[in-house]
């Protein structure tokens, strides 16, 4: 599973975010520029092997640094059985 998302307000890349699952963390993504010109991209990828049937949030944190604020985004996922 993939979470994509892009921004047109920057055009720096090599930012880091952390990513969440449920609270329990999940690893970290980095930004890179997008092949669109100024946007700026990011893949977060995890595991959907351990999530069991339901809800689930996906919480990406970028802690901020001298120029942006720091910033939370939370998505909610559902895992069915098909």
């Amino acid at each position: 599973m993939a979470l994509n998302g892009t921004s047109t307000e920057i055009c720096n890349n090599g930012f880091s975010v952390s990513g969440y699952v449920d609270g329990k963390y999940a690893g970290q993504a980095t930004t890179y520029p997008a092949p669109s010109g100024c946007d700026i991209s990011m893949i977060f990828r995890f595991s959907t092997n351990d999530l069991t049937l339901g809800e689930h949030a996906v919480t990406i944190v970028f802690a901020g640094n001298a120029q942006y604020a720091p910033s939370t985004a939370t998505a909610y996922v559902r895992v069915v059985a098909t």
